[in-house]
């Protein structure tokens, strides 16, 4: 049972000012006017500002042996477990309620056995009507029922899913620049039809696109501070010519890894150093990261 603070903030009005005797179930119910609910729990009668009414209705069907009039097996009605109201079929009535998530409870006690039937509904607008009508199966157990099915609904708005992960192009800086070089001026002729097609991929491959970030990376050979500077003008010079190519440069950014995530394993031992550049070519790179929507092909 919810703890009567959590519930105060539930209802319309505090229910800590307000306290319900325990129903005994071991005693037939009193002589009950068929026509209404009995025992109805006051505060969920008051109108407030922001509630919302919630119908229930107790439909036709009768424990046997009931008769319409004269009825021993009321359905007893309970909000977040607490007992709201006792319903003889046909009752129908009105309640007041926060807009929120709610356990609904119905209780049937006829045959010694207690039985019992739950759901979750999210009182709000969209709940058609907020509608209840409650029943019983063919074992004479309690049912709820209500306007948008069986489905258990939560007022909590549905996790969105997470998003794509990032499409990566990893760009040769060799292909795209002279060797250690990266102003515009040091693209090759074969880095600008690269990033020409990156452009065109960017531009009509996406349904949309939210980010791209653009990154430097280098070999180990140079200074650290050397290299992260070199990664950073790299990805930079990059950035600056897809704007030429229709890339809108608010979805860009830039930024260098310099030496730090190399993708070969920094060829040792090879010699000459002519034949380490060689080696080491997988690392000189720009990555392009492109978070987005793609097109279905």
């Amino acid at each position: 049972m919810l703890n009567k603070i959590i519930i105060a903030s539930a209802l319309v009005v505090g229910l800590s000012a307000c306290t319900s005797k325990p129903y005994d179930y071991s005693q037939p119910p009193k002589p009950a006017d068929y026509s209404k609910p009995a025992n109805i729990y006051p505060p969920f009668q008051v109108q407030h500002a922001g509630a919302k009414p919630l119908y229930v209705q107790r439909d036709s069907k009768l424990c046997p042996p009931d008769t319409l009039d004269k009825q021993k097996c009321p359905t007893y009605f309970y909000i977040n477990d607490h007992k709201v109201a006792d319903f003889y079929a046909n009752n129908t009535g009105s309640f007041y309620v926060k807009p929120e998530t709610y356990t609904l409870k119905v209780r049937n006690c006829n045959t010694g056995k207690c039985l019992v039937d739950e759901v979750k509904i999210c009182v709000n607008d969209g709940l058609r009507d907020n509608k209840l009508v409650l029943s019983l199966d063919e074992n004479n157990r309690p049912i709820i029922n209500h306007s948008s099915g069986r489905k258990n609904i939560n007022c909590e708005k549905p996790v969105p899913p997470p998003p794509p992960p990032p499409e990566f192009i990893n760009l040769a800086a060799d292909t795209l620049f002279k060797f250690d070089k990266f102003k515009t001026e040091d693209l090759l002729p074969a880095g600008r039809a690269k990033l020409d097609e990156v452009a065109d991929v960017i531009r009509n491959g996406y349904v949309s696109v939210n980010s791209i970030e653009l990154i430097g990376h280098t070999d180990r050979l140079g200074s650290d501070q050397y290299n992260y500077t070199l990664g950073m003008n790299r990805a930079k010079t990059v950035r600056e010519y897809l704007v030429t190519r229709g890339v809108p440069a608010n979805i860009l950014s830039h930024s260098s890894a310099g030496e730090t995530q190399p993708v070969t394993n920094g060829c040792q031992g090879v010699t000459p150093r002519a034949k380490l550049i060689e080696c080491l070519q997988p690392d000189r790179r720009v990555t392009v990261a492109i978070s987005g929507v793609k097109k279905v092909k």
